[in-house]
This record gives C-alpha cells, structure tokens and sequence, in this order.
C-alpha cells in the first residue's frame, strides 16, 4: 500500500511538528503555510476530497492563533486524514500472485513452510479458509497518537519518538530495554525474550511504540509493539497466539491470504437484503475484517458476516422443525384432562407459570403431530414437575417414557422425585447400573408396558430398545447437544420430546438460538421459596464463613466452591482438593465436611451426595459439578471462592442451590480481585436481568457456553458481541421468508445457502432432507 505524492509530502514535517511541540516551525517559512500550499494541490489532484480539505484549510489558516492543544489536535486530524484515504495500488508483481484455494493446505504457501503450519495449526490454522476465519480479537488504533507529557497510567496509546539509548541482552538477562523522547519527554520500553527487536532500534530512528503505560520511576512499556514504518501507521489487527508464534508472523501470513483472496462466492444472503442494508461483499467483508481503513467500516464488515452465518444456522434450524413437524408422533388423547389430574393431587399448589406450560405441552401431545418443546425456566422455578406432568400423560396411554439427565446425581434425584409422584412403572439406569438391574430394565422395554425410564448417557446405548416410546425428556438442554437428542428419539417412532433448561436466556434470544423448539416459559416461582441474600466480600471472606458456623449450629448446611479441582501452578485459584483440607483444618475443624468433583468414580460422587443429602455432611467443599439439578433444602449457605472466574449466568446458577426450603439462605462471592460486574448478582435474583448483564460484559466468543449450546459452532463467533444479537431476529425472519418462498431451496439465488446447509449444518442439526 502507498500514498498519493501530496499525502506523502505533508506526513514527514506533520511527524516533524509533533515533535517539535507545535511552534509552526517543522519547515522553513512556517509549517502552516507549508500545509496551506500542499491542501490547495491537494484538492486539484483530488476534487473528491473538497469539503475535507476546505476544513483542513480553515484550520490551518488560523494555526498561529491556536493555542497548543488546538494545534496538536489540528496536526493529528490531519495526519489521519492523510494516512486514513490512501491510493490503494497492487504491491504484488503479477508473476508473484499466488493462486489459493479454501482448502488449501497453509503449509503449502509460499513464505509459510512446514514448522509455521505446525504451529499455526495449534491455534487450528490448517487450511486458507481456517486463516480467513482466525478473527482479530481487538484493534490497535494507530492513527491517533499521543506525545509522551500526554500518556496516562493503565491506558494503552501510541507514541512517535526517537531512539535514545539501547541496552542489550547479556548473561543473566534475557531482556532488552531502550530510551524514547520526543519534545515533551523521555518513555523507557523493555522488551522479554525477543533479541529480533535490536534490528528495528537504531539510534536517532523515530519509531512507533504501542503498549500499556506503567509506571516505573517515569514512563515504561513492557514488551510494546514496535513499528519503523510510521507512515502506514491505521489500523492494525492483533490476534490470538501460541507459543513461538509472534504477532507479526499471524498478521502476515493472513495478509498474504487477504492479498491473494481465493474465490470464496458471496455467501448466503439475499441480493434484496445485501442491498437495502448496503452490505459489502463477502470478499470485502472478509478483508476488512482484519485490515480495516476505519472502524465504521469494521463494524459492517463483521455485521456482514454475523448475519450470514445467523441465516445459515436459522434455516436449517427452521427446515429441521419443518421436516419434523410433517411426521406423525402418537396422539395421547386426553393430555389435557390427564395433566390437571396429576396437578391436583400434588402435596403443593402449582405455580399458574407451571399450569400455563403443563397445558401448552400437554395440547401439543394431543396433536398427532411431534412435539419439540423447550421448557425454560429460572433455578427453583419448578419445571420438574412440569416435565413428570407429561411423563403422566404418555404413561397413562400406555406409552413409554425416557427421561435423561447430564449426570448420574440429577438423574436418580429426579427418580426418586418420580417415584413419589407417577403412578407407574418407574425404572433408573446410569453407567455404573449392574448387570442384574439391566437385564430387568430390558424385560420391562421389551415388554412394551407403560413405564418411565430416568438415566445419563447409558440411556443412548444400543441394547437400550424401547418397545412404545412416546415421550423423550431432555434435562438440562444446555448440555445435551443436538445429535445426542436426535439420537435417543429414533429409538421411537418419532416420539414427541420435550427438553427442559435452567441455563439463564432472555426469550427473545432463546426464541431464535432454540431454532427448532417451540419454547414454554415457566417465569414465576413457587411460594414460600426462602430468599437468598447475595454478598459480594473482599480479602479473606470472613463473613461468610462465620456466618457457615451459625447456620451450621441451627442444624443448616454449606456449600464451598472453587474453580478448580487441584492446584495449577499457571492459575492464581483455589482448587477443592486444597481447599477442602484447609477448611477441615480451620473454619470448619470437627465438622463432618465432604469434597466432590468431576474427577470422582460415579458411584464415590453418589455417596457424598447422598450422605449430604441425608444429613450425614455438614459442609460440602465442591467444584461446579453441583451447578446441575442438586435439590438439598435443608442447605443454607452458598460460598463461592474465585467468584470472578465464573460467569454471571454460571454464578446464578450455583446460587440456586441453597433457598430451596422455607429457611433465609446466603450466597456469598468472594473474587480474588475486585470485580464490578458480581454487583449484579447482589441487586437482583431474576435470572433473565443476570442473563441480559451477563451477555453485555461477554467479550467476543463468549457467546458459546450460552448461545450456541447443542448446536454447530459459528466459524464467526468472535465477531458476536451483544450489539449484533439483533440479528440473529433479523437472520430468523429472512430465513422464514426464504422458505415460505422455496421450501427445498432449488431457486438460483438460495443454492449456495442449500449447499451451506449440506457440508455445515444439516448432521450436527439432524437435518435429513438433504441427499
């Protein structure tokens, strides 16, 4: 890339005037004059660029009158008016073009070479497609630039200064450091285990430096970038890394694949929508992306691809729900009647949420036509029985039920619930089920009589037949994935399923993520639910653990988690292991206190459970395996070590495991390092308020723990932030109106989202129509 001749003449004595602390003297006969004359060719060499220039000229017509801030401001404006409308001209000599493919393999690419592609393919760079979709993780923005009298502490900026002095690596010092200055002051950098940034630090060269400023006796960088080319000084990417893998080295090997763009078509978008919303090409798009001129231009480059990608995975979602809702499912006549019989004999009165969605499930039992269904309520808000109210109605008719949970705990705790409350055959199976009690599972499956079946993954294996299936409960949705539910309802003839999530979503979101789903909603908790007081403490926690002690002493119970389940040496976190056996050793000394983590045998996590359950445990030090399900009432007090390292929605999660009885309970959160964003959690206990803030904090990528639960991960996920989940609706209602119009997508236009939904979507969907 070069600048037009005007341009390139007007940057050195800009740079120059900078430094010079804006005296109006960078060129003989004054700098502003100087300007004046090279704005009046400029607009006879560009008359496109008139009403900038007639501004810069108005400006700079009363530069001697400015005072310094002004002239700093003018000087800067124009420097990035300079470097930010560059001519662009085709650097590559034709005989040096390079002719790439998608799938081309990087190692094969020129200039990349094998031990590159090794590791490249760390951050799983393997192909030219891979590269295109390794999105910058944030900006540099180089065209605004500070002297150093202006920098601040904690704040990340760029500077132009000279090379003063220069201090190389010697023995025992892995490190080089260097002096800078310009006219206002001097900044020292220091740079780790990279002796390559002694060739960029020649004495008296003027250089780029963007960091982080610290503090150590005046102005300091660590390990800032260094740039000698400051006339291309816009906007410059910075991703992802791997060890041995500089950031100079990712950020040319894409260069060198967004100059030689392989042929990648236009995506899946509508030519009508692209237009009316003035969207770049696919290729543009991409190469924006990541070498953008402006950050307006960013933004609609990356909305762009958000919203095809969102096209691409709400029609195959909606053709999925399509193809299902043409087959036939078994008719449970009477659902309705059957569901309020159930209700009625509870040993409590139901919420009206929970009789709202008892009948918008049990009217879709009655259709004839497959049930796929999302029950989504808050922690404690009761959709268990709403789930056992539709395991009722099918087992009633003479249909068989499975009704599987992510782990053993959650699965024969609902059992037991079940037990009490069904009327029928009820049966558990898990991975650690013995011989015997499989062989009477199977005689009753075979036997086709009415019966509901609760286990994990086990549920999934082949000897697993069920002779009527009529209904398939998915608990806890968010960690199920798509193929696994579309598995276990081909083990009948086309059940109805019915999955069911705690996970906090605001609807309007869950309407599109759960694509395929119609969603019920139970939003209203049951009475007499204790309330649970949220506190977010600093330094040791003592508060929390005395109040532990007093609640112990009335008999109540303590949950203790921490993020990890043994210590690392590469996180500053306490692990349940440590943890545990330091509590036992203070807060808690004498004290019947239990440690469960995933790393467990099941049949250990079962006892701890169980003698929690059962009173035997006073205190139970856990990792988040008890985020899922656990229903202990009698339990009072949550402490969460390391709070920060969890997300909000996770956080409420864990939350809901104490307040489950008629007794106050108490959740405490206590961060290593002070954390705004856990405040949330002490104003309100609505799971959709925690569920908004939550999605508003989350950082690119994010988004997948939440949104993108059972379903394809998007190869543009580091682009969806919260500003651009107005279009997965948007991305919703164009692939409504595609299909409305061409159902199979035959016509011209839609081929390539056809052909999308082929090698992408369809398998991790379950999609069958295609061929």
């Amino acid at each position: 890339m070069s600048l037009s001749p005007v341009r390139t003449l007007i940057l050195g004595p800009a740079m120059a005037e900078l430094e010079r602390g804006c005296d109006d003297r960078a060129v003989f006969g004054g700098f502003s004059k100087f300007v004046l004359a090279k704005l009046d060719q400029w607009a006879k060499d560009e008359p496109s660029q008139n009403a900038s220039i007639k501004r810069a000229i108005e400006v700079f017509s009363s530069y001697t009158s400015l005072d310094i801030t002004s002239r700093e401001k003018a000087v800067n404006d124009l420097l990035k008016f300079a470097r930010g409308h560059y001519v662009r001209q085709k650097p590559v000599p034709r005989q040096q073009k390079i002719h790439l493919g998608t799938e081309m393999s990087l190692a094969s690419i020129p200039g990349i070479g094998p031990e590159r592609a090794k590791l490249l393919k760390k951050l799983g760079l393997v192909t030219v497609l891979d590269a295109l979709n390794h999105f910058p993780i944030r900006f540099i923005d180089r065209t605004k630039v500070l002297r150093i009298a202006q920098l601040s502490t904690g704040t990340e900026a760029t500077v132009f200064a000279k090379v003063l002095d220069v201090r190389e690596p010697r023995a025992g010092r892995n490190f080089v450091q260097a002096l800078f200055g310009d006219s206002t002051g001097k900044i020292m950098a220091t740079w780790f285990n990279n002796p390559y940034v002694l060739k960029k630090l020649a004495i008296g060269k003027t250089v780029a430096l963007y960091g982080k400023v610290g503090d150590y006796g005046g102005p300091h960088m660590t390990n800032p970038d260094l740039d000698t080319d400051i006339q291309d000084m816009g906007i410059v990417p910075v991703y992802p890394l791997t060890t041995g893998l500089p950031q100079w080295v990712i950020r040319s090997v894409i260069k060198k694949i967004v100059d030689n763009m392989p042929e990648i078509g236009d995506g899946y978008l509508p030519n009508a929508v692209k237009k009316s919303m003035s969207l770049p090409s696919l290729r543009e798009s991409y190469e924006k992306v990541h070498f953008p001129d402006n950050f307006e231009q960013l933004k609609l480059c990356e909305k762009r691809l958000v919203l095809d990608e969102f096209l691409l995975m709400e029609t195959a979602l909606l053709l999925r729900r399509a193809e299902y809702r043409q087959q036939d499912a078994p008719i449970i006549k009477g659902a309705q009647k059957s569901s309020k019989d159930f209700l009625s004999k509870l040993p409590f009165e139901p919420t009206i949420a929970q009789k709202r969605c008892c009948l918008e499930i049990a009217k879709d039992l009655e259709s004839g036509r497959p049930m796929n269904r999302l029950l989504h309520g808050d922690v404690g808000s009761g959709k268990t029985v709403v789930g056992l109210s539709a395991c009722s109605s099918a087992a009633k008719l003479g249909y068989q039920v499975a009704w599987i949970a992510p782990t053993e705990i959650l699965a024969s705790q609902t059992y037991n619930v079940a037990r009490k409350l069904l009327p029928f055959n009820t049966a558990y199976l898990s991975g650690s089920s013995k011989k015997m009690a499989r062989e009477k599972i199977f005689e009753l499956l075979s036997s086709g009589e009415p019966c509901v079946l609760f286990g994990t993954h086990a549920l999934l294996e082949d000897w697993v037949k069920f002779e009527n299936l009529g209904l398939v409960v998915v608990d806890e949705q968010h960690r199920f994935g798509v193929l696994q539910r579309a598995r276990l309802a081909k083990k009948g003839f086309c059940p109805h399923v019915l999955v069911m999530s705690a996970t906090p979503i605001p609807r309007t979101l869950a309407m599109t993520i759960y694509g395929d789903l119609d969603v019920s909603v139970v939003d209203e908790m049951p009475k007499g639910r204790a309330t649970i007081e949220t506190k977010v403490l600093t330094g040791a926690g003592s508060l929390a653990y005395k109040t532990a002690l007093a609640e112990i002493e009335k008999g109540r119970q303590v949950y203790v988690v921490c993020p990890l389940v043994e210590e690392s040496e590469k996180l500053s976190a306490k692990a349940a292991t440590k943890q545990f056996v330091e509590l036992t050793e203070s807060h808690f000394k004498g004290i019947p206190c239990g440690l469960l983590h995933g790393r467990m045998p099941s049949k250990e996590k079962d006892e701890v459970m169980c003698r929690f359950r059962d009173k035997e445990l006073k205190i139970l030090v856990s990792t988040t395996v008890i985020e899922v399900g656990i229903d202990v009432p009698n339990a009072t007090v949550m402490i969460i070590e390391n709070a920060e390292r969890f997300g909000l929605a996770q956080l409420h999660q864990l939350r809901g495991r104490v307040g489950r009885g008629e007794h106050k309970s108490y959740c405490f959160l206590i961060p290593s390092r002070p954390t705004v964003s856990l405040q949330v959690l002490e104003r309100t206990a609505n799971g959709l308020e925690v569920a908004e803030e939550d999605l508003k904090l989350r950082g690119p990528g994010d988004i997948g723990g939440t949104m993108q639960s059972g379903l394809p991960m998007l190869a543009s996920s580091r682009l969806i932030t919260p500003s651009n989940f107005p279009l997965l609706s948007l991305a919703r209602e164009i692939a409504e109106d595609i299909i409305k119009h061409d159902p199979e997508l035959r016509f011209k236009e839609n081929r390539e989202l056809r052909t999308g939904i082929e090698g992408k979507m369809a398998q991790r969907v379950g999609l069958a129509w295609v061929s």
